[in-house]
């Protein structure tokens, strides 16, 4: 029997949790943040981070990146329910979305600015 055990990879963890108190707590405000926001939007699928968040590099003055993951899938005949268009039109998800990190996590609409994006799935 073949040994393949030798040429299987091993691969560094690619998500870190932070061990920084302070960034552990943001971390479970990003979390709290994702759960309210699909409360009020329920097509916002999912938020998904990458960046020195996830990977324990970290510091207090760090951005938050992302994406915002919205479903476009229609709810019955329609194309695409009005009420989403209308708000993926206007900038409405992702402008709420920075709004409601910045507010719960008190960071600055830089730290919340250009690398949290939007991105739908249909």
């Amino acid at each position: 029997m073949e040994d393949f055990s030798a040429e299987t990879p091993t691969y560094e963890k690619r998500f870190q949790i932070p061990e920084d108190e302070e960034l552990r707590e943001r971390l479970s405000g990003v979390q709290h943040t994702v759960k309210d926001f699909q409360r009020e939007y329920p097509e916002a699928l999912s938020f998904s981070m990458y960046g020195s968040m996830v990977k324990d590099t970290a510091n207090p003055e760090s951005d938050i990146d992302g994406a915002l993951f919205i479903d476009t899938t229609p709810t019955g005949d329609e194309e695409v329910d009005a009420a989403v268009l209308e708000r993926l039109e206007s900038g409405e998800y992702l402008t709420t979305f920075k709004a409601d990190l910045q507010d719960r996590l008190n960071l600055t609409e830089e730290q919340v600015g250009k690398d949290v994006i939007l991105e739908t799935i249909s």
